[in-house]
């Protein structure tokens, strides 16, 4: 993973997931309804994420596609099926195209990083990071992570009701 939040509450989501399993049939259908709404709950911050990746200024008339990559490569992850059971939004490197699997972190950093010019290995340069990733997630709504909490709630009584 490049970069990724891990929204909190894993702990709970992780015992209701249990329970879910342990539910059968019923609990499947409710592990869905979960995925849906925390997934409908999240998505405003990776939708974030990838606007600010997509706002990085450019130089020049010419364009790499780095920052349209970056924003396809950020993902929502809603695990609720084992032993990792978490909700995270990540920028997947595996998902970055050849070559440009580690850009993602350099582009967020704090310090300059040097990379060839449109991939000249003769002509290198220096480039100021510009982070697009920490500040959507520290600007993120707590209400995001409450929300999230509380789906898992609801989860676990509709399992406790049934």
């Amino acid at each position: 993973m490049a970069s990724d939040i891990v929204i909190e509450g894993g702990e709970r989501l992780h015992a209701v997931a249990a329970k879910l399993r342990a539910a059968g049939p019923q609990g499947k259908e409710l592990r869905r309804g979960m995925r849906r709404a925390i997934q409908e709950t999240a998505q405003p911050l990776v939708e974030d994420v990838k606007r600010r990746a997509l706002a990085i200024p450019t130089s020049g008339t010419k364009s790499t596609g780095l920052r349209a990559a970056i924003a396809r490569a950020t993902k929502l992850e809603i695990r609720a099926s084992g032993s990792a059971d978490h909700v995270s939004i990540t920028v997947r490197g595996s998902l970055m195209p050849p070559g440009k699997s580690t850009l993602p972190p350099a582009m967020d950093g704090t310090t300059r990083w040097r990379h060839p010019v449109y991939g000249n290995a003769n002509n290198w340069v220096s480039q100021d990071s510009h982070p697009y990733f920490t500040p959507a997630v520290e600007h993120a709504d707590p209400s995001i992570t409450a929300a999230v909490i509380a789906v898992v709630d609801a989860t676990a009584l509709a399992i406790m009701e049934s």
